[in-house]
């Protein structure tokens, strides 16, 4: 939320990385309106990660803010079928 009171005009977001992909509106916020950045992370690996980005505004103030988070172990899209092990078992015994 803009909590000044002249209009916010982002005019950049940069983030310390490749992986880290920031989207934003470059509509003016008014004092009192809200607008969003969103920060997309495309992970490499499992574990905690910290990243920072930096939000550029009317005409050359700054703050950088940090994406915290932990990237689990990937989920199987499909359930293993065990079925499956025990009708190769089967079909090799003939």
């Amino acid at each position: 939320m803009n909590t000044g009171k002249e209009a916010l005009k982002i005019e950049n977001v940069s983030a310390s990385c490749g992986c880290t992909t920031p989207v934003w509106s470059k509509d003016l916020v008014a004092p009192g309106a809200k607008s969003s950045i969103t920060v997309g992370y495309n992970a490499a690996s499992e574990g905690p990660f910290e990243k920072s980005v930096t939000i550029f505004y009317n005409s050359g103030k700054t703050k950088t803010i940090y994406v915290k988070g932990e990237v689990g172990k990937p989920m199987p899209s499909v359930p293993v079928n065990t079925s499956v092990q025990l009708l190769k078992q089967t079909n090799n015994k003939d």
